[in-house]
């Protein structure tokens, strides 16, 4: 790799991966047209339902992608070659066993929760369906993330069209046969994701049991990390808790609101999940061989070539605001057209997030980013009934917009702090 890009490195990289963009474009065009039927064929309360439930599997995916997935993407490329094969197999068995507690974890916490505060779900049987999802979802992201730090970007490209066309045609088929419930809806997720993991199976390094591989990579993994471990719970409350909040005080519509924002957002997605699969790569390799200095101007590079891009689409997505939700969701959802005016603003935030967390991961210097979830998830839990109270939908929106600042203020402290580190240390002691 030449270290020494031109100034649209990012824009060079998309096009030069463009089997990456592509793969991203077509999972993002998924999720978003996904969004819009169960929206227009559930009505707003219950798809608000469906994306609280949905948030168990965001929530164990937070903990799988922070224990296995982001290290990972970080590690991976640094592993000798011969070594390679050794560590995958066993990483692939880490990620089957994780699933396989995850799903006994999800099933326990739902009756718990039934029987503690009495909640009631539309089908007892989601009550084992959404953690088969939540274990199935959790092998589908190791899958596509072990072809992309291996470079075989063909295989991610192949599941994720057939993503599309089995979950969209599914919908479709469903919507025909007058079958579109919410328990038809998961049982149909289920059995897509259930069809793309056999060919992801079939296609990577066989899982390796071994006891001395597991206790290896757990160790290594362990390492790197554990504050990104504990910061998986306080990031989903950051993130998230507002929104439960809301379902509980301002109604399950309330969410299904903001669903329907995020779904539109999530546009921005095909460009943050390019990030996350390309850059923690090319950062480790500039912080290798050019340390600390090199680190920080291919992240800065990367923040203004990339940044444009998604300033020209949150201003043009809150410009037509209105124009957009009417024409994806119907007039009676146009009330809600402030709710993506509002998230657009919120995600300037979300995106400044990306290089800054890159850079503290690249570093191996996760502490903050715990720090930062920590003060973010204190603010959720302190503040989110009076905001919610007393200002409703607006009061959501502003504490979401204050919990992404107050990270991003953490992130941009320490990042300083570490570089004047270095600088005073030549041998870049950490």
């Amino acid at each position: 790799m030449n270290l020494s890009e031109g100034k649209d490195w990012f824009f060079q990289k998309m096009k030069s991966s463009g089997t990456v963009l592509f793969d991203q474009a077509v999972l993002s065009g998924t999720n978003f047209l996904t969004g819009i039927l169960l929206a227009r064929f559930l009505g707003i309360e219950i798809y608000g339902l469906f994306a609280l439930l949905w948030m168990v599997v965001l929530f164990g995916l937070s903990f799988s992608q922070a224990f296995i997935t982001k290290p990972m993407l970080s590690l991976g490329p640094q592993i000798e070659a011969k070594d390679r094969n050794n560590y995958f197999s066993a990483l692939h068995a880490v990620q089957l066993l994780f699933s396989l507690l995850s799903f006994m974890i999800a099933v326990i916490g739902f009756v718990l929760f039934i029987t503690i505060f009495g909640f009631e779900m539309p089908s007892k049987s989601l009550i084992f369906i959404i953690p088969l999802i939540l274990v199935l979802f959790l092998i589908y992201d190791f899958y596509r993330k072990y072809f992309f730090v291996l470079g075989q970007l063909k295989w991610p490209i192949i599941i994720d069209v057939l993503f599309a066309i089995f979950q969209i045609s599914g919908l479709l088929f469903l919507y025909l046969l007058n079958a579109f419930s919410l328990e038809n809806v998961f049982m149909l997720i289920a059995f897509v994701y259930f069809i793309l993991n056999l060919l992801g199976f079939s296609k990577i390094s066989a899982p390796n049991f071994a006891k001395k591989g597991l206790v290896r990579i757990v160790n290594q993994h362990h390492e790197y990390a554990k504050w990104l471990i504990g910061t998986a719970l306080l990031q989903w409350l950051c993130g998230n808790f507002f929104i439960i909040a809301g379902g509980g005080i301002l109604g399950t519509a309330a969410v299904g609101a903001v669903r329907i924002a995020q779904n539109v957002i999530g546009l921005t997605h095909v460009i943050f999940l390019a990030m996350e699969n390309i850059v923690p790569v090319y950062a480790a390799k500039h912080f290798k061989s050019g340390g600390i200095k090199s680190l920080y101007r291919f992240l800065k590079k990367l923040s203004i070539q990339s940044g444009s891009i998604i300033l020209i689409i949150l201003i043009s997505i809150s410009v037509f605001a209105r124009f957009i939700i009417k024409f994806l969701y119907g007039v009676e959802f146009v009330s809600f057209s402030y709710v993506l005016v509002g998230f657009c603003i919120i995600y300037l935030l979300v995106f400044i997030g990306h290089p800054l967390r890159f850079a503290l991961r690249t570093l191996q210097m996760t502490k903050p980013i715990f720090i930062g979830y920590t003060w973010g998830a204190v603010f959720s839990l302190v503040s989110a009934y009076t905001m919610l109270n007393n200002w409703g939908m607006m009061g959501l929106l502003g504490g979401m917009f204050i919990t992404q600042l107050i990270t991003q203020l953490v992130y941009t402290f320490s990042l300083l702090k570490i570089k004047r580190s270095y600088e005073n240390n030549p041998l870049g002691t950490r």
